[in-house]
């Protein structure tokens, strides 16, 4: 076999570069880049904004800053909900991007990308949109409040139709007043964002749709903004029929119901099982529904007359009878007072003298109505029997129909002995008022059994209401909690006020539903009953 002439110095040289590269490596370690500054960070975000607010697309040169890809996504994110630029994001397309190129493992370069010839001008539209649409949340508003507000605003605002690539974005509703059901979505979702109320993307791919999913009060709802924009009994007018519903709710007979949905880019679980708004009185409204001073006016379409209730409901009053008038169509209230065309004859109407200040005025209501003797057929059923049986009559105080349980239970003045139906371990939850063609006015109710668990709980119980009956709002708070919630309102048999527990146990004839606040063990102990100056009724209890 032949050997190759200077075998052995080959190797020889290739263990010398190797161990000259070892030597190299540890005598001269590689340099690590310094991670960019807070300061540079903070420059580079005020560049990207400036970008945006010139819809400038060229390429700019930011390796000055020192930032790595990661950087970039970060800061971009915080520019994207920062109040000081978010709007500005808000009128780009929804694909808007930041792209940037890398060098030597840092950004040299950014532009944006997807920028329209349109977006400055659609900024203009979008941010005074939005202005006027904060302009109308007021102090009073709850959370609760400014979700109706919101929905309803978005659905004034906007009309269903596909122009180009922005109706899928929030900027085609809020700066175009046009998009489809994506648009209706993240608009929302940056409103209730601003008002702190969290909100998420929810989509079907089975339906092509998507909707909000909203956190109110430790619960998950739904809402579909934008079927109550297109599916609406009366065209042009605002539907709530899809306003926070539970899941079972949202599985509607329509043949195009919601169905197999989940969050988009959102990571938690979403399930929505409260019954809170089931019979919510909201769901039957259809048209304009405005906020002034803690309540909310609309138009009951049955009776054709202005209504004043709470967010909650349960304090239903009627503020103009439209008995016998041409069709009532609210505008707006105010503080000046509620607009309103009879017709196309548009008028106002004040509250001094049509808006009871206080339960006391509530209270010369319910004597008025004895009097008057607006009178109910009654029809009970059992949990476990879905037949109704003819039980008596009821005195009501006015015709306002109604399946909202805390409605029909504060329409309720007078109730004849039940006992022959009702035993002491039951009690009645009313749950409906409805009237036949004929005008004759039904109150119907479901006997069920009472909670075991706390004695002193009279919801919807067949304790008579007189003329010395009174309404009060009912609050309660657990034990070391500082502050009481409200549950609801309720009915003292007396007006009397004090902290004996057991007296008010006793004065209280119709307590709010607490099935859905007590734990297993837990009962109410009421402490006091209280009257404010302005002669409202309010009864207080802690959770023991």
């Amino acid at each position: 076999m032949k050997k190759h002439k200077g075998g052995s110095n080959i190797l020889g040289r290739a263990f010398a570069l190797v161990l000259t590269l070892i030597l190299t490596i540890s005598v001269f370690p590689p340099l690590h880049s310094e991670a960019a500054s807070d300061s540079a960070k903070e420059s580079f975000k005020q560049e990207v904004i400036k970008m945006l607010s010139t819809a400038d697309k060229t390429t700019h040169d930011v390796s000055k800053y020192n930032l790595s890809a990661s950087d970039i996504g970060n800061i971009f994110r915080l520019i994207k909900n920062s109040d000081e630029s978010k709007w500005r994001v808000a009128a780009y397309y929804s694909n808007l991007y930041l792209d940037y190129t890398v060098s030597d493992g840092k950004v040299s370069s950014v532009n944006l990308v997807n920028v329209d010839a349109d977006v400055l001008s659609r900024y203009s539209r979008l941010y005074e949109n939005v202005q006027k649409i904060k302009a109308g949340i007021e102090p009073k508003m709850d959370n609760l409040d400014k979700i109706i507000y919101l929905h309803d605003s978005i659905v004034e605002l906007a009309t269903y139709k596909y122009v180009a690539y922005q109706s899928y974005g929030a900027c085609g509703i809020l700066g175009d007043k046009t998009g489809v059901c994506a648009g209706y979505t993240k608009a929302l979702n940056l409103l209730l964002d601003d008002q702190a109320i969290l909100s998420v993307y929810m989509s079907s791919d089975a339906i092509d749709h998507g909707w909000n999913a909203i956190y109110l009060d430790g619960k998950w709802y739904h809402m579909d903004s934008t079927w109550d924009d297109t599916r609406s009994s009366k065209a042009g007018e605002t539907s709530h029929r899809f306003l926070l519903r539970n899941d079972n709710e949202f599985v509607t007979k329509d043949s195009n119901s919601h169905v197999s949905w989940k969050p988009y880019n959102y990571s938690g679980s979403i399930v929505s099982d409260s019954g809170r708004f089931t019979d919510w009185y909201v769901h039957d409204v259809v048209g304009k529904m405005a906020f002034e001073n803690g309540y909310w006016y609309y138009v009951d379409t049955n009776t054709n007359s202005i209504m004043e209730n709470t967010s909650e409901g349960g304090h239903a009053r009627v503020v103009l009878d439209g008995t016998g008038k041409s069709q009532i169509t609210l505008i707006d209230a105010t503080s000046n007072g509620i607009t309103y065309k009879e017709g196309s004859t548009q008028k106002t109407i004040g509250y001094v003298a049509e808006k009871p200040a206080d339960e006391v005025v509530t209270q010369l209501v319910v004597k008025d109505a004895v009097k008057a003797g607006i009178e109910a057929t009654i029809y009970l059923n059992r949990e476990t029997d879905a037949s109704y049986k003819q039980v008596g009559t009821a005195t009501l105080k006015d015709g306002t129909t109604s399946k909202n349980i805390s409605t029909v239970t504060g329409n309720i003045v007078k109730l004849p002995d039940l006992s022959k139906y009702v035993s002491e371990k039951e009690y009645v939850k009313w749950t409906a008022i409805t009237k036949s063609g004929s005008g004759r006015l039904f109150l119907k109710g479901t006997i069920c059994k009472a909670a075991e668990n706390n004695s002193t709980d009279k919801t919807d119980r067949t304790s008579a209401l007189t003329e010395e009956s009174v309404s009060a709002t009912f609050y309660v708070k657990r034990a070391g909690e500082s502050s009481y919630t409200s549950i609801g309102t309720g009915y003292l048999s007396k007006a009397e006020t004090g902290t004996n527990s057991e007296k008010i146990a006793a004065n209280i004839a119709i307590a709010p539903n607490t099935s859905s606040i007590l734990k297993e063990g837990e009962k109410i102990v009421w402490t006091k009953v209280s009257k404010s100056s302005s002669g409202k009724y309010s009864v207080k209890g802690e959770i023991k």
